[in-house]
């Protein structure tokens, strides 16, 4: 298995990757050269390429399957025991390039994950907001190469154009965060209050979490209903990488 990263990745996730038998390669420039860069390396050499993001005119095959496969996230939850499990009142997803917010809302709502009249909220990276600025455009669009955000996983300049469709027509709102917001986010689970659980988690869920927490600050609670009795679903996709990333004093 090769793996093709952009040169912004930290080499502590890049070790992680590594640590499941691939070889690491890094490319400059964000996130849509290394899927260019991997399908070129897969044409050469005879490799089946499984990206979640293509340019137009592309077989978007491998990346129907990918967006597809988001799905077992959404079974997981519903597969929980009943008496341990509601409705979602609000879901607050992170987006990449939207592949996972177009699964879990499309998905979610045909297995009931969360109530019908659900707020559903794509939260993005402010300096790569694609899922935003396409859904703005009403048309795919690609962001050009920006200032790296700590968050380098999510930091995607094109979105997948099969999934924008359902998230344009599902979701609520499109928050994006800062880097400041995700390390503040992220510290918020590591420091653990009261008898709650400590979590230590790395990019992928900093932007869902700051997302909410921004949100509730900002005077938007009675817009979006949230108050004591919501119910607020958030997805970890990525474990504890990246740590020194966001570590250190609020």
């Amino acid at each position: 298995m090769r793996g093709v990263s952009p040169s912004r990745v930290t080499d502590e996730g890049a070790a992680h990757i590594t640590r499941l038998g691939a070889t690491i390669v890094r490319v400059p420039g964000d996130y849509h050269y290394s899927v260019e860069a991997a399908a070129k390396a897969a044409s050469q050499d005879g490799w089946i390429a499984v990206p979640d993001t293509l340019g137009p005119g592309e077989d978007d095959t491998a990346c129907t399957f990918v967006v597809q496969g988001s799905a077992v996230l959404t079974d997981e939850i519903v597969a929980t025991p009943a008496g341990q499990r509601s409705l979602s009142t609000h879901v607050v997803i992170q987006a990449g390039v939207g592949g996972l917010a177009a699964s879990v809302f499309g998905h979610g709502r045909a297995r009931e994950l969360f109530e019908p009249n659900a707020r559903l909220l794509v939260v993005e990276p402010e300096r790569s907001a694609c899922v935003y600025e396409s859904a703005r455009a009403g048309t795919p669009v690609r962001l050009p190469p920006g200032p790296p955000t700590n968050m380098s996983m999510l930091e995607c300049q094109s979105p997948v154009p099969d999934g924008l469709p359902l998230i344009n027509s599902m979701a609520m709102g499109f928050p994006t965060v800062t880097d400041e917001d995700a390390g503040d986010a992220v510290r918020l689970l590591d420091r653990r209050t009261s008898d709650d659980l400590r979590l230590a988690w790395a990019s992928q869920v900093r932007p869902g979490l700051a997302g909410l927490v921004r949100a509730a600050e900002n005077g938007d609670r009675a817009r979006l209903a949230l108050d004591q009795s919501s119910k607020v679903l958030l997805f970890a996709t990525e474990g504890p990488t990246g740590l020194s990333v966001w570590s250190g004093s609020p």
